[in-house]
């Protein structure tokens, strides 16, 4: 609470006072100044009444006499003693020499002087006799002025001063005892009700509304705004904290500068395995022991100066016990003005990093499995292309021998021998029939000649099955065989060519396959529809899924898009080598 006195030291009183002093001494000089230049014009004007008295007095005399030439006479008449006020020397200049004076001497030298020529008229002529010389004493005006210049500055200051002392008594009692009220509410409300709206208790108070009134309105509308901007912040502090709190990932804010911790959250304790005991707060991450790699530390430290922030970097901390843990680490620089500080989120991934390494596992082992799989339905496509090629084939070559040696016995049955004969055309058809489907299950040509051929051949028997035109684009140069890589390409293949001809509605495709920068490059083009995302995301793709499976298993990429032209194309990316897990075994 604030008392008089300090009311009284307040910058308020002693700006009014400094106003209302300047202004009063303002009053007081120009006072004194108006009243000294009316002083000092008045004595002005008795002194030219004196001149004018004096001229009307001496000229008419001082002429005869100056004109008798009696020097005696003449000194006479300017000794005689008159009374004036500021006339103090006279004297008679004949030829510019003192012909007679009053006998005075002047001890100031503040005068004034006036020169008065003597003029004799005789028989309408004019005779300069000389002149007479009047000189005024000047100090006392200056005197008399600055007396009463004094005097008027003596009543000038004590009617100021009770000037003063009553408006500071009216201030006093009109506006700073409300004032004073004003401050006494606002420490006491400051202290138990910050934000409650003041009044003012004014006795004899008018009903007309002032300034005092529109100081507490401007108060209580800034207290009702600070007031909801501190609920507004109230709730934001308390959902900080909440979040803070109640995060997973610890939650650390250091001082950039020093390093020190400034705050945690109860992940922290939990992650770090230290306890609230342990009093981390005010410590550093080195004397905690946190840092795993200072590399690390000195990089990070360098990186968030120049950039702000650091966003999900994945590195090692080290926990009270000493043991290490994987974790993702976020940094942000927060500038506080005269603080500034680093708010840090670890997130433990150690569990996370174990079940990736365990799905990796897991799904290297279905990939080999899948190629293992793979290897095996291609043997058994192998021995059985080569079951029905071989022990069919020759089945039915050994038929079609014995039943045109039967036919050529019968020379006399016509109508048996045309029953045979159409027995052989029926086993020329199943060998047709057996080769071709040999040539599905596994084309010789793919052991043979290698995939190049393999491809070439494919084209051109869909082309001719399904009619749909083709263009073949080949240039591998001495490609090395390679039975997996070779099978997986060439399966790929053959399921594009047969969507194409079940899906797309293509009259013509395009095949390019080249080598570029120790990679397979297979291209597959057409003019159909194309695809939508919907079917490539199907689950019921399985002709896609198995694609995808194959080129997973010879390291392959493989991707699926509808071209910009139109219609649907299929890139396969395969390196030149492909690890296998095992030979494929095949038929000569």
């Amino acid at each position: 609470m604030h008392d008089d006195d300090s009311l009284k030291r307040s910058s308020l009183k002693r700006l009014l006072m400094s106003r209302v002093g300047f202004i009063g001494a303002l009053i007081i000089i120009a006072s004194i100044t108006f009243n000294l230049t009316w002083l000092i014009q008045r004595e002005q004007e008795n002194i030219e009444l004196e001149f004018e008295y004096l001229e009307n007095l001496y000229i008419e005399s001082l002429v005869d006499t100056v004109w008798l030439s009696d020097k005696a006479k003449t000194q006479n008449k300017l000794s005689i003693p008159f009374d004036f006020k500021y006339i103090k020397y006279l004297e008679v200049t004949k030829q510019n020499k003192v012909f007679a004076n009053s006998n005075t001497t002047l001890t100031s030298g503040r005068t004034l002087a006036k020169k008065y020529p003597l003029i004799h008229q005789s028989n309408n002529r004019q005779i300069m006799l000389g002149h007479l010389n009047v000189v005024a004493d000047l100090s006392p005006l200056y005197s008399n002025a600055l007396k009463n210049g004094l005097m008027l500055l003596l009543d000038n200051f004590l009617l100021i001063s009770a000037f003063i002392f009553t408006v500071f008594y009216l201030f006093n009692k009109g506006l700073f005892s409300h004032l004073q009220q004003l401050v006494q509410l606002m420490a006491e409300s400051n202290a138990d009700r910050p934000y409650q709206d003041l009044y003012l208790s004014r006795s004899k108070r008018s009903d007309r509304h002032d300034e005092l009134d529109d100081l507490v309105e401007a108060l209580n509308l800034q207290r009702r705004a600070a007031s909801i901007k501190h609920q507004e912040l109230e709730l934001s502090e308390n959902k900080f904290f909440k979040i803070f709190e109640s995060s997973p990932n610890a939650i650390l804010i250091t001082s950039f500068d020093t390093g020190e911790l400034v705050n945690v959250n109860k992940s922290f304790y939990r992650i770090y395995e230290f306890e609230e005991s342990d009093n981390v707060i005010g410590k550093t991450s080195l004397e905690l022991g946190l840092w795993y790699c200072m590399e690390d530390r000195e990089e990070w430290k360098k990186r968030l100066k120049e950039n702000g922030e650091i966003y999900l970097r994945e590195s090692k901390y080290r926990k009270k016990s000493g043991q290490t843990s994987d974790c993702v680490a976020s940094m942000q620089l927060i500038d506080f003005g005269d603080f500034l500080c680093v708010m840090t989120t670890i997130r433990d991934i150690s569990e996370t990093k174990q079940y990736q390494e365990k799905l990796k596992h897991s799904k290297q082992r279905l990939q080999n499995l899948a190629k293992r799989q793979e290897e095996i339905r291609e043997n058994e496509r192998i021995g059985i292309a080569r079951e029905i090629h071989d022990e069919l084939g020759q089945s039915f070559t050994g038929l079609k021998i014995d039943l045109c040696w039967l036919r050529d016995l019968l020379n006399d049955n016509a109508s048996v021998k045309e029953k045979i004969s159409c027995m052989i055309k029926d086993i020329d058809s199943s060998v047709d029939t057996v080769r071709r489907i040999s040539s599905q299950l596994r084309p010789p040509v793919l052991d043979d000649l290698g995939l190049e051929a393999a491809l070439e051949w494919y084209a051109g028997d869909f082309s001719k099955r399904t009619e749909i035109e083709h263009e073949l684009k080949i240039d591998c140069g001495d490609l090395s065989l390679n039975h997996l890589r070779d099978t997986a390409i060439f399966r790929i293949y053959q399921e594009t060519l047969t969507n194409i001809a079940r899906h797309s509605q293509a009259t013509h495709f395009n095949v390019d396959i080249q080598i570029i920068k120790n990679n397979i490059v297979l291209r597959i083009r057409d003019n159909g529809i194309g695809i939508t995302e919907k079917q490539l995301d199907s689950i019921r793709s399985i002709g896609i899924i198995g694609m995808q499976e194959r080129a997973d298993n010879i390291d392959a990429e493989l991707t699926i898009d509808n071209h910009q032209q139109g219609g649907t194309e299929v890139r396969l990316i395969c390196p030149v080598e492909v690890k296998a897990l095992g030979e494929i075994t095949h038929y000569d």
